[in-house]
């Protein structure tokens, strides 16, 4: 699946990878395929600072115990999420045709009144010594996309399965959710999907770091190391990192990056990308139950990364 900002930058002609914004260019990219980090000790009182003893000063920030840390719930009244995106993907429909997908249209044309035909683009090019290049496209259409009046809001229904993408303003999950569950619902009633391989929440947060700042630590708390022998900053970077979590069904890829920087704001971005493969049912129990525990990671993720500081910036 992919998210608003990404398709948009495709419009544009700007390639990029489907789990990554493509927000900034990188000078350097840091990856594993398994990065084993046990998330909650970030979060530890003696981490992320504040008198946590302190039960009314917990009631007062909002947090709940767990796992030897403190967690907040996230209630923010100016949050930084630039785009949510809610997903579940199908292994195959019972439909006769792409074109039946169309007709979901008649079901949402209130909330998304615009409606874009989806490719799935391909290329083939071949070379030989003695004849000259060769190169064919061709394009598939695998679903339909409906927009709100505003743009801001965007559904996907693919052969596949169905996506929904929120842009400012966002609300909370409860809203969106309980409209993705409603189009899940739709989606399941029309087209008879088999089975669901997998579910997945993203929330591209873009966090604006007053400048000046003496150290990224002051916001941010999972930042890359740089070499001692060089200058403590950063001109640009990129890091990426997949995490299997500790209850063996959900995963969770975290991209961070900065985005060009103004003289009194450097937009910090946590792209947090949460997904499920295993243990999903059709049944709607199953995917309010797993979606629940995807948004319990993915406040937990987001929560562990950044300070006390960074969390005055969004109240």
């Amino acid at each position: 699946y992919f998210s608003l900002n990404w398709i948009k930058k495709l419009d544009d002609s700007i390639i990029a990878r489907p789990h990554n914004t493509g927000l900034a260019k990188v000078a350097v990219q840091c990856s594993a395929d398994t990065f084993v980090v046990k998330i909650d000790t970030f979060a530890k009182p003696e981490n992320v600072g504040g008198n946590y003893t302190n039960p009314d000063h917990r009631r007062k920030l909002n947090l709940k115990y767990k796992n030897n840390s403190y967690i907040r719930k996230m209630n923010y009244p100016n949050a930084p999420i630039r785009e949510a995106v809610f997903d579940i993907k199908v292994d195959r429909l019972n439909i006769k045709q792409i074109e039946d997908l169309a007709a979901f249209k008649d079901l949402v044309k209130d909330n998304f009144p615009i409606e874009k035909k989806k490719h799935n683009v391909s290329g083939l090019i071949q070379f030989s010594a003695d004849k000259p290049i060769e190169s064919a496209a061709h394009s598939d259409l695998t679903g339909y996309v409906f927009i709100s009046e505003d743009q801001t809001r965007q559904l996907q229904v693919r052969i596949d399965g169905i996506t929904l993408n929120i842009l400012k303003p966002y609300e909370n999950w409860e809203t969106h959710f309980d409209q993705f569950l409603r189009m899940w619902e739709i989606y399941i009633k029309m087209f008879s999907p088999n089975n669901v391989i997998r579910i997945a929440s993203r929330f591209i947060n873009k966090i604006e770091i007053p400048i000046p700042f003496g150290d990224f630590q002051e916001y941010i708390l999972n930042m890359p190391p740089i070499p001692n022998c060089l200058p403590q900053t950063f001109a640009t970077f990129f890091m990426q990192i997949q995490v299997p979590c500790n209850d063996s069904y959900r995963n969770a890829i975290i991209t961070e990056t900065i985005e060009p920087y103004t003289d009194s704001k450097m937009p910090f971005i946590l792209d947090i990308d949460v997904f499920q493969e295993l243990n999903v049912q059709n049944s709607t129990e199953s995917i309010v139950a797993n979606f629940d525990e995807i948004r319990k990671v993915k406040n937990e993720i987001f929560e562990s990364c950044i300070t006390e500081t960074t969390r005055n910036l969004f109240v």
